[in-house]
């Protein structure tokens, strides 16, 4: 068994996730539509009663949003799963799949306006 084998199969072998971050920021400024797709999920979201809380609760799944062609918005959604920007959870029969962005998903969104970070969104958690 080779190396590469190895570590693949080794649970106890580090990921190294600064790499994935790094490769996920990049293909957030390569693909704007991953960040329209996050922005259209953020508004989608029910409000707070407090103003400065993160939006709470599920988002049945957009299957249009201005901005992203319709026939990427299924791998869209994969990546940004993939990469821990989205959440999902499915609710039923009647409601399918539903989302929300990730404490991940905010910071990337508020690092593009230069606003909300992970540290934020974990001191609102606690």
């Amino acid at each position: 068994m080779g190396t590469e084998a190895a570590i693949l199969q080794d649970p106890l072998v580090p990921v190294d996730t600064a790499c994935m971050i790094e490769l996920a920021v990049a293909q957030m400024s390569r693909d704007s539509a991953w960040r329209t797709l996050l922005a259209a999920y953020d508004v989608a979201e029910p409000r707070p009663a407090h103003p400065d809380g993160p939006p709470e609760g599920w988002v049945a799944r957009l299957r249009e949003v201005e901005g992203v062609a319709a026939g990427d918005l299924s791998r869209i959604h994969g990546k940004l799963i993939a990469f821990g920007f989205l959440e999902f959870e499915l609710s039923g029969r009647t409601e399918g799949v539903r989302y929300r962005l990730s404490r991940q998903g905010r910071a990337m969104l508020g690092a593009g306006r230069g606003t909300a970070s992970v540290e934020d969104d974990e001191e609102r958690d606690e």
